[in-house]
């Protein structure tokens, strides 16, 4: 029987079939899937997936527990750059590793990501050869380039992956390009993003000046032996407080999480997303690119917690945007567009968690979120296919009885994102709200109110709207009578649909064992899953903290800074009444006696409603300023260019054509002109060599 040191490192060795997996199945169904038929695209697609998932649950096996260390693959050295001062050479490779977090986050993506694909298989069924061969290949390499980002062993490795999303969201997002609402909502979706990019590249560049390296680890290392009072004395940095430098670059780092993941001021690309087939929301939504700002948080907590400031704007920044998105939600009509602003409110809450300190929490929200709101997704696609492809809620109703499985299925989900206890989003959520209220941020407590109390207070609030908007979208859906003709004829989906959606909300009924408080648990269950969260190393959490507590110098700035563990039970009764208040309050005003207050509400504040359906018109607002940077790139380009510098480089063309032009009188193939000329020129030398000796004389 092989040793487990023997066992890990043939594991290691093929962690890079992880990616490679997908990436072949994009190639082969990219290069030849016209030509295969339908049958072994889907085949070659799926069993691409398949053969990942495998690979990512040996490897996830090897990284549950602490006590073996990460799995590392080495690709060899990608580039190296001369710094000119120590250390003099800053070398970047292609390295994986398998830790903890980057265990959760590919089971995460190939788990949920296996089981959109197969249900894509019956919804995109409809498509022509050419168009399904090209949708699978564009969902395997989104999947390659997720894979990437997640398991990449530096920041340089990782935004290779974050540019292969970004790249393949475009694709999938404008999929159907001929329409151009879709191809806009692709575009902006690409641009959008490169704002974020930009910021991700800032936040890099710093770190590497500070660190000297992009690694992970490298990175780790350093910091945990740093005095964050101390000053820089070398780099751009110069005189800096390493503090202040580490706050600077991780804001930058920051602002590439927020353009991924959607926050404030960057979120309005993802309600434009649902333009593209409903299995690409379910896959960007869910599972994969709107978790990657969240990732690369968590991946970084040992530096974040050195700068507690930037900490706590990343708790803010989410608290805001989950009650933002949330308010959004209440007046949306597009089943998929109420999902969507769901979507950016319940990231919000996963930064609290991560910005508060409860690294477990942010993570197991990520999780748990991966489940429910991937079978909402799928649930909503198969609404559409049984409606005809209506989104309209209003136009829906008495659902329940078209399509059970959906319906049950769609339940279990809007429950657990609710905060239906005893399921997941239950435990996840509080967790995140409970770590926000206690967490102790030395930058923020003045002996007032912290950036924590706030953000419990506002996450609080976007909890109830959860459970509100949740419950109305449900309820107008599946319940009453049918309102249209299509609802009166409304079908259940295929098996191959309704499968992936009875084993998605199983998972966010299983989730609980994620997210569950882990006293409550039997020691032999629960000290795994305490380790896999609470005592993950990647995140540097305890061990960290420990380590930093012995420097005295970091023990002040420090403090006793995070959540490290359950908090008090009453947050738990609070986040049950808040779930139960806007269940309530949402089946009353849709369901029960006051079903005239919405409209009666929506008449009075005419003005207010309006705002509110138009999504607080933030889109106009940045139409505004998009429209004055063409305003002054025009006349840039009309005076500055093309008045200035066009007519500059122009004129020294034209000065050019005119010598030319002149020279060619002397030079046009003419020899009797040549014989002539030269004559001519030895006379007049002849004349003054002459002229010169009689003058001599």
């Amino acid at each position: 029987m092989p040793s487990i040191g023997a066992s890990t490192e043939a594991v290691q060795h093929f962690l890079w079939a992880i990616i490679a997996f997908p990436l072949l199945g994009a190639v082969v169904n990219g290069l030849f899937g016209r030509r295969l038929g339908r049958a072994n695209v889907t085949f070659i697609a799926i069993s691409a997936m398949v053969g990942a998932l495998i690979v990512s649950t040996v490897a996830f096996s090897y990284a549950l527990y602490v006590n073996r260390p990460p799995l590392r693959w080495d690709g060899g050295t990608w580039f190296q750059v001369a710094s000119g001062e120590a250390p003099p050479l800053i070398s970047v490779g292609w390295g994986l590793v398998v830790d903890q977090l980057s265990a959760i986050m590919i089971m995460v993506v190939t788990g949920v990501g296996t089981l959109i694909h197969i249900y894509s298989a019956s919804y995109m069924a409809h498509e022509d050869d050419a168009g399904y061969a090209r949708f699978f290949t564009y969902l395997n390499l989104f999947v390659a380039a997720m894979l990437t980002l997640v398991l990449g062993d530096s920041l340089v490795v990782t935004f290779v992956g974050w540019e292969g999303v970004g790249l393949c969201s475009y694709l999938l997002i404008g999929f159907w390009f001929t329409d151009l609402q879709k191809a806009y909502a692709g575009r902006k979706a690409f641009v959008v993003n490169r704002i974020g990019d930009f910021g991700f590249l800032l936040g890099t560049f710093s770190l590497i000046a500070l660190f000297g390296t992009a690694s992970y680890a490298g990175m780790q290392h350093t910091a945990l032996g740093l005095s964050t009072s101390g000053v820089v004395a070398r780099g751009v940095f110069q005189g800096w407080t390493y503090q202040a430098a580490l706050t600077f670059a991780l804001l930058w780092l920051f602002l590439g999480a927020c353009g991924k993941s959607a926050q404030l001021p960057l979120y309005v690309w993802l309600p434009d997303a649902m333009a593209g087939p409903t299995p690409v929301s379910a896959l960007i939504h869910a599972a994969t690119m709107v978790t990657a700002g969240v990732y690369l948080v968590a991946r970084n907590a040992y530096l974040f917690t050195l700068a507690p400031a930037a900490m706590a704007t990343v708790m803010l920044v989410g608290a805001a945007t989950a009650l933002f998105a949330a308010l959004i939600a209440f007046a949306q009509n597009d089943i998929k567009k109420v999902l969507a602003y769901s979507t950016v409110s319940q990231l919000g809450f996963m930064f609290i968690g991560v910005g508060a300190g409860a690294w477990w929490a942010g993570v197991a929200h990520l999780v748990t979120h991966a489940f429910f709101k991937a079978c909402l997704f799928l649930g909503a696609g198969s609404v559409m296919h049984g409606m005809g492809d209506e989104t309209d809620i209003r136009k829906m109703g008495g659902l329940r009885r078209k399509m059970p499985v959906t319906y049950w299925t769609f339940l279990v989900a809007s429950l657990a994102i609710t905060g239906f206890v005893p399921l997941a989003g239950f435990w996840s959520k509080d967790a995140i709200l409970g770590g926000a209220l206690f967490s102790l941020n030395p930058a923020t407590d003045h002996g007032g109110l912290t950036a924590g109390q706030l953000a419990y207070a506002v996450g609080s609030v976007a909890a109830l709207c959860t459970a509100f908007y949740m419950t109305r979208l449900f309820v107008l859906t599946f319940w009453g009578k049918p309102r249209t003709a299509a609802a009166e004829h409304a079908h259940e989906s295929s098996p191959a649909m309704t499968g992936p959606l009875v084993v998605l909300a199983a998972g966010a009924v299983a989730g609980i064992f994620v997210a569950w408080p882990f006293e409550f648990l039997g020691e032999e269950l629960a000290e795994p899953m305490r380790r896999l969260f609470y005592e993950e190393p990647s995140l540097a959490f305890h061990d960290a903290l420990g380590r930093l507590a012995a420097n005295q110098r970091l023990a002040a700035t420090l403090g006793a800074h995070a959540h490290a563990g359950p908090h008090p039970a009453w947050p738990f009764v609070v986040a049950w009444g808040l779930a139960a208040l806007g269940t309530g309050l949402g089946v009353l005003l849709y369901l029960g006696a006051w079903r005239a207050v919405p409209g009666r509400l929506a008449r009075a504040f005419p003005r207010t409603y309006q705002f509110t359906v138009d999504k607080f018109r933030v889109d106009e607002l940045y139409g505004f300023f998009v429209t004055g940077f063409r305003l002054l790139s025009a006349g840039l380009w009309r005076h500055v260019d093309k008045g200035i510098i066009d007519r500059a480089v122009n004129g020294v063309g034209f000065l050019v054509a005119k010598l030319g032009k002149l020279g060619r009188t002397f030079q046009n193939g003419d020899v009797q002109r040549y014989g002539a000329v030269m004559a001519l020129a030895a006379a007049v030398m002849l004349a003054l060599v002459l002229g010169l000796g009689l003058g001599g004389r």
